[in-house]
């Protein structure tokens, strides 16, 4: 055993890794678990919450999208960090990265509130516009936002951490579009379709 943990450290030598391996800190190896375990923690949520078909969705997944996102590669999932991995550096990343949305789990020392998520979101919109990233848009996921429950069924206060959904404007409206021609919104009351911006249909309530 001790001539292969040898034979791997002059592998690594020989790739001049090892110098990198010797020069990450104790402080930097317990951001690299913490973002490891925090984007399994998103993984899991996706897979396990807002992606099964749910009857208060009309039989469709709380977010229909994110799954075949998370399966094909197309969707990035990273962490920001306070003071190390800040949200702009991951927009660049994002942008230039070729991926179609992104997902970030907000990490803070504060907890914000249901009112603070529209106007975080806000914000987050105006640093992409500032970006030269106006075709993009922002849709920030609290587990405090109150008014998105459905018989019960809260897939917001679900969430792990605060997150931040990042998606061309283009490819978000055509997303709208399909969800407007299913049953999507059918058993949503008021207050969460106020929440989502969607006006309610007379029709929705006949089915």
């Amino acid at each position: 055993m001790t001539g292969l943990i040898v034979a791997v450290l002059m592998g690594m030598v020989s790739y001049g890794i090892a110098a990198w391996f010797m020069n990450i800190n104790k402080k930097d190896w317990c951001e690299v678990i913490l973002s490891d375990k925090i984007i399994s923690e998103v993984k899991d949520y996706i897979n396990n919450v807002i992606r099964p078909p749910r009857e208060e969705f009309g039989g469709m997944p709380a977010c229909p999208f994110a799954g075949p996102e998370l399966d094909s590669g197309r969707l990035m999932i990273d962490v920001v960090i306070p003071g190390k991995v800040s949200l702009p550096e991951l927009i660049d990343k994002f942008l230039s990265s070729g991926k179609q949305s992104a997902l970030f789990a907000q990490l803070s020392d504060e907890e914000l509130t249901a009112e603070d998520t529209k106007k975080y979101q806000r914000f987050i919109n105006r640093v992409l516009r500032q970006a030269g990233a106006k075709d993009y848009k922002c849709i920030c996921f609290n587990p405090n936002d109150k008014d998105t429950e459905i018989d019960g069924f809260n897939p917001r206060a679900s969430a792990p951490y605060f997150l931040i959904n990042i998606a061309s404007r283009n490819e978000l409206s055509k997303a709208h579009k399909t969800l407007m021609k299913s049953k999507y919104f059918d058993r949503l009351n008021d207050a969460y379709l106020k929440f989502l911006k969607v006006k309610p249909k007379k029709s929705w309530h006949l089915r």
